[in-house]
């Protein structure tokens, strides 16, 4: 078992990225989250409130920031937003130094993706969703009967970034 002590940042605190850094951090990862505004005080003052089961419960092991240094390295940066946003998001990687960049966002076609990050980007979908609601987030994933995350190279073949990331979903 690769006991590497990964360094992940969620690059968006809506539901989908609240989602992913919450079952990450209770998986024991270095989780930080970049959010902006009043989510951003919201986590900052809280932690990260989650239902859980009708109870309101929080988790305060995940950092946040609001703004990402070019030499800010993370092993895997997620971009859990939607369309219309991921060209932005992407943007604001460009510089940054971190090699995988894994998009949880649905689209056709990933030209102009490429041309903003290059081969970091490792295109995923989400398997997770949800609410937020007075700050709590009121969110599952998908059980075994329904989808989970998917994630994969662009050309279909199985990379050891691929084989890190699927080490760290199990």
């Amino acid at each position: 078992m690769n006991t590497k002590p990964y360094r992940l940042l969620i690059f968006g605190a809506g539901v989908i990225g609240s989602v992913y850094a919450l079952r990450l951090a209770q998986s024991g990862l270095d989780v930080t989250i970049l959010a902006r505004g009043k989510r951003l005080e919201a986590l900052k003052r809280d932690g990260l409130k989650y239902n859980d089961n009708r109870s309101i419960k929080q988790i305060s092991s995940i950092k946040t920031i609001e703004k990402l240094d070019n030499d800010d390295i993370y092993d895997f940066i997620f971009v859990p937003v939607r369309y219309d946003q991921a060209e932005s998001a992407l943007s604001a990687l460009k510089h940054n130094r971190s090699k995988t960049i894994v998009t949880l966002t649905n689209t056709i076609g990933y030209d102009s993706w490429l041309e903003i990050v290059g081969d970091r980007l490792l295109p995923g979908f989400p398997g997770a969703g949800g609410d937020i609601k007075e700050d709590v987030l009121y969110a599952q994933f998908g059980s075994e009967k329904h989808q989970g995350t998917i994630f994969g190279e662009i050309n279909g073949l199985t990379t050891e970034r691929v084989k890190e990331l699927a080490q760290i979903f199990e």
